[in-house]
């Protein structure tokens, strides 16, 4: 399994001692690490495209501090695991605010280390099937997949229809689909992409998702009914 991680931190002798570390585990564990380094939370964010599984964060920098680059992620990034690198461990409340995954104090030791990523890289696992990273013109954003009411196509454009508003780029359905073959969406026309965890009602050839009305083609009529079937009956055990 290969994981991408940010290490973030202006003392360049912390950076090392974690590369070093990550290095380690890497080795006796047969994961591998794409690992990119930042001086400073302004860096990050500079190149930020909710590409991380999980991100390790020294508080305390000069130009963005740790707690601040980590509010600016959770803006759009609500999956990432941040895991902060502190000298003090005064700062734990106000992680609870970013829903950082832990702390970890310097001078780091490679036990304590090892068993916090083995926690975070499970949490990352869990994650990676369970968001989409939607690229717009100007930023990336993640969104949940069970955020997500249905998805349209409309002139070479996805539109996403999501619990916090919709969101609009280039891309076919053909691309979309696939990514979304192993999870709780179905097909229903030329047109929609729709999660079967919001759909209230099927009426004919009429689909009802959140008082909107979306068309099942005659063609994919079978497909749909099977599968939201099949998704029901999962529910009930």
């Amino acid at each position: 399994m290969d994981y991408k991680i940010a290490v973030v931190d202006d003392d360049y002798s912390s950076q090392n001692n974690l590369l070093e570390f990550l290095g380690k585990y890497s080795e006796g564990n047969k994961v591998f690490f794409k690992t990119s380094v930042f001086n400073d939370g302004d860096e990050l964010l500079d190149s930020y495209k909710c590409q991380y599984d999980i991100v390790f964060m020294d508080i305390e920098m000069v130009r963005c501090d740790g707690m601040t680059a980590a509010m600016k992620i959770r803006e759009i990034d609500k999956e990432t695991e941040i895991i902060f690198i502190t000298n003090s461990p005064n700062y734990a409340i106000d992680g609870y605010k970013v829903g950082a995954f832990s702390y970890l104090v310097k001078p780091l030791k490679y036990f304590v280390f090892q068993t916090e990523l083995r926690r975070a890289l499970v949490e990352a696992n869990k994650a990676k099937n369970q968001y989409i990273i939607i690229s717009m013109i100007n930023n990336s954003i993640k969104v949940a997949l069970d955020d997500i009411y249905y998805i349209e196509s409309y002139m070479h454009k996805l539109i996403y229809h999501t619990t916090a508003g919709d969101y609009e780029v280039y891309g076919t359905m053909k691309e979309i689909e696939k990514k979304l073959s192993d999870s709780s969406f179905v097909r229903s026309n030329s047109g929609y992409i729709v999660n079967l965890k919001y759909i209230d009602s099927i009426k004919g050839d009429t689909i009802f998702v959140r008082d909107v009305e979306l068309k099942i083609s005659r063609s994919k009529k079978n497909a749909v009914m099977d599968k939201l079937l099949s998704y029901y009956s999962r529910k009930l055990y």
